[in-house]
């Protein structure tokens, strides 16, 4: 196993302490994410060739759309402001009838989706904003430490947004037939391990803050 699957699995492991009763069950979610994030990814790296795929992109281009829709759910269910959770639903249904059509009339299912990957990355963003935004209009005081979705949000962030810039330039150079150095997937590749350590040390923070923070 990888250090990209040893990071998926421990963030999995780690995010079981969300099952503890004082964080949110809503939060829960999260740990159902990780799982799908995980099979589709073991699927995808060992389990396509039985399956006689040309390739694994199938795999992703299911699984990546329905992720994304789950995250989608979660910042919902932490949204407070009937607007911004009308905002999110609506961006959620958008997205998912986009991924749908990308899927069988645009990139198609044998191609990597990268557009369904960029839109709901704006997607996700756009959630993460109000919800951060919601955070800083409270009037009482928020201790961070305490806040395990602040932590949940700043990882989905910080892995979606960056490697949506990847795939954007990546579409670019192909779309103009532009040469693209034997670098740019080493990049990919190295941004996308960083990107996992990260994420897995705030899923982390985010499972156990709850818990050993003081009451």
């Amino acid at each position: 196993m990888d250090l990209y699957l040893t990071l998926e699995s421990l963030s999995l492991c780690i995010s079981l302490f969300l099952l503890h009763p004082r964080n949110d069950r809503n939060v829960r979610l999260l740990i159902v994410i990780l799982a799908v994030t995980l099979a589709a990814e073991l699927l995808g790296r060992y389990a396509w060739r039985p399956l006689h795929l040309r390739n694994n992109h199938p795999i992703y281009n299911l699984s990546v759309p329905l992720i994304i829709v789950l995250y989608l759910a979660l910042f919902s269910s932490q949204l407070r402001n009937a607007a911004n959770r009308r905002t999110v639903g609506w961006v959620l249904a958008g997205f998912g009838v986009f991924a749908i059509i990308n899927l069988g009339w645009i990139q198609r299912i044998g191609y990597f989706n990268s557009s369904t990957y960029i839109v709901g990355s704006i997607g996700l963003a756009l959630a993460g904003v109000l919800y951060y935004f919601e955070l800083v209009k409270k009037k009482d005081y928020v201790n961070l430490s305490r806040e395990p979705m602040f932590w949940i949000t700043a990882a989905v962030l910080l892995v979606y947004i960056p490697m949506a810039v990847i795939y954007s330039v990546f579409a670019y150079l192909t779309y103009y037939a532009l040469p693209i150095s034997n670098s740019f997937g080493a990049t990919r590749q190295l941004l996308n391990m960083i990107l996992s350590l990260i994420f897995c040390a705030l899923i982390a923070w985010a499972s156990i803050c709850l818990l050993i923070s003081r009451k």
